[in-house]
């Protein structure tokens, strides 16, 4: 991920990469392979395949929510940084004024 990429376009620019090197006619294959009718060996390795890019799927779900997560993390630590700093402000107002005599 470049340093000036926002985590979330970083994401998506990593699941376009990862797209464009799964085949899109492999997938179809696949999908009509398990379909048809076949011997228990064969059925049983493209049952692993299917279950690995299930596995897949889910572990980009999981990256997605740990972004998410991270992101809000971050906005909340910043605004309690601001909402920090806003009250410094004003006990220093409140201290520095001075009354002036009538």
């Amino acid at each position: 991920m470049a340093a000036d990429d926002h985590p979330f376009d970083a994401l998506e620019h990593r699941f376009e990469m990862e797209d464009t090197s799964a085949s899109a006619i492999s997938r179809m294959v696949l999908n009509l392979a398990s379909h048809l009718p076949m011997p228990w060996l064969l059925s049983s390795a493209i049952s692993e395949i299917k279950d690995h890019l299930a596995a897949d799927g889910l572990d980009r779900i999981r990256l997605v929510l740990e972004t998410c997560k991270s992101e809000v993390r971050e906005s909340f630590r910043l605004s309690e940084g601001i909402s920090a700093g806003k009250r410094r402000r004003r006990q220093i107002t409140l201290t520095v004024r001075i009354p002036l005599p009538c």
